[in-house]
């Protein structure tokens, strides 16, 4: 067991990450923040009619930066000058993906709750002293906040895997690649609503209907399905396509 997985090892890959990485993030952190106090005072004249303007910022912030993270979360391993160093690590091929699974998941969420917090009570405080009026400050508790993480983690999930898989390109390589499956499955959907349900025929409309009637009787299965499993199941994939990588490599 300690030769896959050992608390230490991956603690110190994790650091390692983490004083790698700080300076992008502290740009990236800046950055939205610039671009956030900016779009705060463009709708300045509409602060009390917008209560949950931190909170969809929040949303943006987390699948626009989250997710872009996550294709490039292998970089080294697709690097030709940095792949043998990464992959002769002293460490599994499961603490290495931990560590950066830990990175684009619970560290990023840390990070951007506090982030937003933070944010939302410097740009609302300006507000209030300039302009006597404020929206409500970010709220870690919201439930809608805590459904919007939900979701990220499983839209999330492709791109992990995505970039351990891609070479090159990984976000859009990844993306291609939901676009292609959710056609392929839309065309599946058609054609076994056309056998099921003959009456139908090729009506769209009824198609979705009937799609939309399965999913609220299922609402349940599904939710477990997309909010466990499947991240799971793409998160396992990665990892073994890691190991393959690490195998292939003699390590």
């Amino acid at each position: 067991m300690n030769q896959t997985l050992s608390a230490r090892r991956l603690w110190l890959l994790v650091r390692s990450d983490f004083f790698s990485g700080y300076r992008v993030t502290a740009l990236f952190a800046g950055t939205t923040a610039g671009i956030v106090l900016l779009i705060s005072l463009s709708q300045i004249s509409s602060v009390s009619q917008d209560p949950w303007f931190h909170r969809e910022l929040f949303g943006y912030i987390l699948f626009i930066w989250g997710i872009w993270t996550t294709s490039r979360a292998f970089g080294p391993l697709h690097n030709k000058t940095l792949r043998d160093a990464y992959l002769l690590l002293p460490a599994s091929s499961l603490e290495k993906l931990l560590a950066r699974l830990l990175a684009v998941t619970v560290g990023l969420l840390l990070f951007l709750l506090i982030f937003s917090t933070i944010l939302s009570f410097a740009i609302e405080c300006f507000n209030l002293l300039h302009f006597g009026n404020r929206r409500p400050f970010f709220d870690v508790l919201d439930p809608e906040v805590w459904n919007l993480i939900a979701v990220y983690m499983v839209v999330q999930s492709p791109y992990f895997l995505g970039a351990v898989w891609f070479r090159r390109a990984s976000f859009l390589a990844t993306s291609l690649t939901l676009v292609v499956l959710c056609a392929l499955f839309a065309v599946v959907w058609l054609i076994a609503g056309r056998l099921a349900f003959g009456g139908i025929g090729w009506d769209v409309w009824n198609m979705i209907d009937a799609l939309k009637y399965w999913h609220f009787a299922n609402s349940g299965i599904l939710q477990t399905i997309l909010l466990t499993l499947l991240p799971l199941a793409l998160w396992c994939i990665a990892w073994l396509r890691l190991k393959e990588a690490q195998s292939d490599h003699g390590v």
